[in-house]
This record gives structure tokens, C-alpha cells and sequence, in this order.
């Protein structure tokens, strides 16, 4: 093993040598090729065959407690919803779709901002039937992409607090709530995803890391404008930031991104 292993390594090395400006995924097969030391063979490592959001956003909740958030691909995979496919459920309207597993056999459909802000928080790349989107989709899309591009180094070099507990596959409800931060400026973007139906409108989060006496601007982040507040570092780390999204029995997970920066 010892000796596949060096050979295996040594082929990656040389072809990186030979090929500086190509980036190499490790597709981790269920982690069963997920570890440490190959973060000096690998550029980026996507975590398990399925596509499906929840089964990624889970999984990469587990992923975050040994895993450097910059090194971890996420795949953003929709197709237009006027394509036929086999559904979890039936359409929604300014919905796409999305893989529900590994393959495209059977889809779900997806808010595009919950599709792209959950694969915000890592390397984010995109994949599936960009051109069957609808061009008020595709703008919003886009939207998120030009600020990613303009945060991606603070979330490549980021370090992530987990604000909820990791959770198994299985389990949907409730919030999800991770913070990326800065270390050196200790911005931070927090990104929260929910299911508005399960009846928990407003979420009291306590932040981490931040510097007590500095005032920090706090904004949601979207396509829509939002009000600034400021308030205390020590008020954010104890008293905690109070998330609100309105309830909705007709809607699916929803996701949004707050930034918190410092005066």
C-alpha cells in the first residue's frame, strides 16, 4: 500500500509540475479518498458523488470539521424547469432544477439563490444546462457570482466557525448556519439556510472571533437592497444576531448571506 500510494502521488506531483495552470479535483468517492495528506496532491476535493443540495450541504457540514472551507468544490448543477424530468415534487414558479442524487434520473426542484449560496462557501464551480435558464434567473445568478468573485479570496483563506450543530443526512428542518472569517480582518460572512414552512421565522445566532470593542456593519447580501445596521463586536458574540425570514408553507429551502464587516 505504502508503495502504490508513493507511486499514485508521484504521478499527481509530476503532472502538476507539467501542467501548473490545470486545476485537479479529488472526487472523494463517499470520503473514501478524503484525507489530509492529500491536500498536497489535490487543488480542490468535491465530497461525494451526489449533486443533490441538502445531501451536499450536509455532508459538507461534516466535511468543515476536519476540511479547510477554500479547498472544498461545490457544484452548482440547475437546468431549466420546462425540461421533462422525473420530479420529487411539482414545480414552483422562478424555480430550477437540480440532480436529487448522482445522476439526473430523478431532480427537485431548487431556489436558484439557495442552489448558488450554498456553494458560495467554498470553490464554487458550475455545471448542468446553463442555457435552458430563463434570463431573469440567469441575472440573479450572476449577481451572486460578481460578489463571490469579489469576496473569493476572504472565502478561500477563510476560517469557518459552525453556528449549528452538524446534522445527519436525513434531517432537513431547521436553520444551518456557518460563518466564514477573515482571521487577520475578522470580516465575516454568515450564511444561513432554512426551511420556512417548519415554523422558526427568527434564529438568535452568537457570533464568533470578533474584536469586542470594534463596531461592526451588518447587511444581508442580495440582488435586493438592504439597510445597514451597526452594532458592538461584544454585542454580536453575547447578546448574538437575530436572523428573521417569514414563514411559507409553499416553498422550499431557502438560503441567505449576511455580511459583517468591520467599521
Amino acid at each position: 500500500l505504502y508503495h502504490y500510494y508513493s507511486a499514485w502521488y508521484g504521478l499527481l506531483d509530476e503532472l502538476r509540475r507539467k501542467h501548473p495552470s490545470t486545476v485537479f479535483e479529488n472526487c472523494s468517492s463517499g470520503a473514501m479518498r478524503h484525507d489530509i495528506g492529500l491536500l498536497r496532491h489535490y487543488d480542490l476535493h468535491f465530497i461525494s458523488d451526489t449533486a443533490g443540495v441538502m445531501d451536499v450541504l450536509r455532508i459538507g457540514q461534516g466535511d468543515l470539521l476536519r476540511m479547510p472551507p477554500g479547498r472544498i468544490l461545490r457544484w452548482i448543477t440547475p437546468r431549466g424547469i420546462e425540461q421533462p424530468v422525473m420530479l420529487k415534487r411539482p414545480p414552483e414558479k422562478k424555480h430550477v432544477l437540480s440532480p436529487a442524487g448522482a445522476t439526473w434520473s430523478i431532480a427537485e426542484t431548487v431556489d436558484p439563490d439557495f442552489l448558488v449560496i450554498s456553494a458560495m462557501f467554498g470553490a464554487m464551480a458550475f455545471s448542468g444546462d446553463l442555457q435552458s435558464l430563463s434570463q431573469p434567473i440567469k441575472n440573479r445568478i450572476k449577481w451572486f457570482v460578481d460578489f463571490y468573485k469579489q469576496r473569493r479570496r476572504l472565502i478561500m483563506d477563510a476560517a469557518c466557525h459552525l453556528l449549528t450543530p452538524v446534522r445527519p443526512m436525513n434531517d432537513r428542518a431547521g436553520w444551518t448556519i456557518l460563518q466564514m472569517q477573515a482571521p487577520e480582518t475578522t470580516e465575516s460572512l454568515v450564511f444561513h439556510f432554512y426551511m420556512p414552512d417548519d415554523g422558526q421565522e427568527r434564529r438568535l445566532v452568537r457570533l464568533r472571533a470578533l474584536i469586542p470593542e470594534k463596531n461592526y456593519r451588518v447587511r444581508r447580501v442580495g440582488p435586493e437592497s438592504s439597510a445597514e445596521q451597526v452594532f458592538p463586536g461584544k454585542q454580536l458574540m453575547e447578546t448574538g444576531l437575530e436572523l428573521h425570514e417569514a414563514f411559507d408553507q409553499n416553498t422550499e429551502f431557502k438560503a441567505g448571506i449576511i455580511a459583517v464587516e468591520p467599521q
